[in-house]
This record gives C-alpha cells, structure tokens and sequence, in this order.
C-alpha cells in the first residue's frame, strides 16, 4: 500500500511512483472504452488528476485502493463517451431472445492475444461495449450498470446479450481456425 499521507500531501517524488506503479493497469482499462491511443492517454492522465484530488475521501478501511481507482478511470471514460455525444442504443429486452447462454467458449476466447480482443471490442457499438466491459471485466451487476450509464437494466440486458452475439461473430469471421465450431451456429443466427 502506497503512502497515502505522502500523496495527500502532495509529495511529487511519491504521486511520481504511485502514477508509475499504477499506469499501465489503468492505461488498459482506458483502452477497453476508447480506441484511440492518445485519447486513452488523454484519459489516463485526466483520471489519474481526480484519483490525485480525491485520494483525501478514499477511506482504507472501506475499500480496496485499486477497485477505488478503477471506478474513477470508468467514470472518466464513460464521461468522455457522453461528451462525445454517442448515445447508448436502446433495446426493448422484449425484442431480444431470451438465453444468455449462447456465447463463446471461455476457453478459445483465452488463447487470443489482448490486442486481438481490443480490435475486437472496438467494432462493437459504444453501448455495446460499454455494457460487455461493466460486466465481464468489472463485475458490475445489471442494475449497477443501468445505473452507472443512465438506462433500465432490460436495456443492459439486451445490450450484453447483443455484445455476446456480435463478439462471437467477430471471432468467427477473424480466428476461423479457433472458432470453427461455432461457424455453423453463428450462420443460423
């Protein structure tokens, strides 16, 4: 655990190590939003001032540091997405069919490289992704992410449901080798 009082305080010599021991970890998570390197750099750093003006209200005893910072990075990138002024699709949970179940191997989604997955998030619609990130990789719950991005938990229901769908075409259409099996399932889609 960093020194909490030194950066509190403002020491550069100790925010100088904690920038650094934390860059890149939350440099990834920006680009998990944004498909622009520099904008994800953009973000890190703007991310990384809130986390700076704000370590005064992280209370240890309440929580784990790293998830602290990891809401504010999330927070700053669906910011960035809303000033963009690209709105989240709205899907009427009525219209989409009901299993979840229908994804991916675990297992084949493992053996792609994470830039592979980058590309491969980064066709997805913002909405989309948004939802696949919040769930998947942050562990956000339905309800926790209708309120996060400001839409009903159907909608975040429908919008992983279609993320799933959409992904699994992708890794069809680009890693054929890896995904054949499901080939024929993704045609009957």
């Amino acid at each position: 655990m960093p020194d909490l009082t030194a950066l509190i305080d403002g020491n550069r010599k100790a925010q100088r190590a904690f920038y650094e021991s934390y860059k890149i970890p939350m440099f990834k998570l920006c680009r998990m939003y944004v498909k622009d390197k520099h904008t994800a750099e953009d973000l890190l750093q703007e991310g990384f001032i809130k986390i700076f003006k704000a370590l005064d209200t992280f209370d240890v005893d309440k929580g784990n540091l790293v998830g602290w910072m990891r809401k504010i990075m999330t927070n700053t990138c669906l910011m960035h997405l809303r000033k963009q002024k690209k709105q989240f699709e709205v899907v009427e949970l009525k219209t989409v069919i009901s299993d979840l179940t229908a994804s991916f191997d675990e297992t084949k989604l493992s053996s792609l490289s994470l830039n592979d997955i980058y590309e491969i998030l980064h066709e997805l619609p913002d909405g989309y992704r948004s939802v696949f990130i919040l769930y998947f990789i942050e562990g956000l719950s339905h309800v926790e992410i209708a309120d996060v991005l400001h839409i009903t938990e159907s909608t975040s229901k429908s919008q992983l449901f279609k993320s799933k769908k959409k992904m699994k075409e992708l890794m069809i259409s680009r890693f054929p080798d890896k995904f054949r099996k499901y080939q024929k399932s993704a045609q009957e889609l």
